[in-house]
């Protein structure tokens, strides 16, 4: 015998109310699907149900761009680097790239000092320190990555090297 609960009040009807409909076999992969129409108890219930407290759209993702344009004239001949700055401490280049039509950027930092591997224990402060600002790094980087970024934090011989910039 079966019963029902009368403290409920959801509108959505069970698994029973629709019959399995017949498979079709799709030629090139094999793939069995179905194609039938939803009850309308069903769309009902989905479309006049009322919100599940606490769920929500996220909030914007401030790495998605608003503008993909390209800027065109920028930098020397497409392709060849240009140095934008010489200066004692930093040098900075720029290449611009427009055979593809598709805007990215790609900054590489790599920072150097000649205490980095001065000493073991100074080589595991610089292993540590590219760890923890990887870690400090995760929660901004995760919406970063679904708006197409990526960066890496790595040590080597002379520093490290910290380089962001888009996947595609």
């Amino acid at each position: 015998s079966s019963s029902s609960s009368s403290s409920g009040t959801s509108a959505a009807p069970s698994a029973a109310v629709l019959t399995p409909p017949e498979l079709t076999q799709e030629p090139i992969y094999g793939t069995k699907y179905a194609v039938c129409r939803i009850p309308g108890q069903w769309m009902a219930a989905w479309t006049d149900g009322a919100a599940l407290q606490g769920l929500h759209l996220p909030a914007a993702n401030p790495f998605v761009p608003g503008d993909l344009s390209l800027q065109p004239g920028l930098g020397a001949a497409e392709g060849v680097p240009e140095l934008l700055v010489d200066g004692p401490s930093a040098r900075v280049w720029q290449r611009t790239e427009l055979r593809f039509g598709s805007p990215k950027a790609t900054i590489v930092l790599d920072i150097q000092t000649p205490a980095s591997y001065a000493s073991p224990e100074s080589a595991v402060c610089v292993r540590l320190l590219v760890k923890l600002l990887g870690d400090y790094l995760n929660e901004v980087a995760y919406p970063a990555e679904l708006a197409g970024l990526s960066y890496s934090i790595t040590n080597h011989l002379a520093g490290f090297q910290v380089s962001c910039g888009s996947n595609g």
